[in-house]
């Protein structure tokens, strides 16, 4: 028998994602207060990006786990000339390099959900 079920019924498993600022973590605090609110035995997990400031949701009672991936960013700024795209190399490298971390982030995220779909 799992250690997570209750009178035999499955506790509800909840994963939020979302990061870039505090601007996007801050609704997400709020989807995992109402969910915890809705049902207090559910776990809520959230994933957010390697390298960012998680201390607001790693301190926060309505979040059970943390978890952070690797992510990439493809940078594409509108308004400009294929010309002025073309000599823009800083731009095209960091979109080449954040290219990998796209796919490392998103082997992160397969190894995460298989991992938490097991149990």
């Amino acid at each position: 028998m799992m250690a997570e079920q209750k009178q035999g019924r499955a506790r509800r498993r909840y994963m939020v994602v979302g990061g870039g600022s505090g601007g996007h973590i801050t609704p997400l605090l709020a989807v995992a207060v109402a969910l915890k609110s809705r049902e207090p035995e559910a776990v809520v997990q959230f994933v957010g990006q390697v390298g960012e400031d998680l201390s607001d949701v790693l301190d926060h009672e309505a979040i059970d786990a943390t978890y952070a991936i690797s992510a990439g960013k493809f940078r594409r700024y509108h308004g400009e000339s294929v010309w002025a795209h073309l000599r823009d190399y800083k731009t095209i490298w960091l979109n080449f390099r954040d290219f990998f971390r796209f796919l490392k982030g998103l082997y992160d995220a397969w190894r995460l959900l298989g991992d938490k779909t097991k149990r």
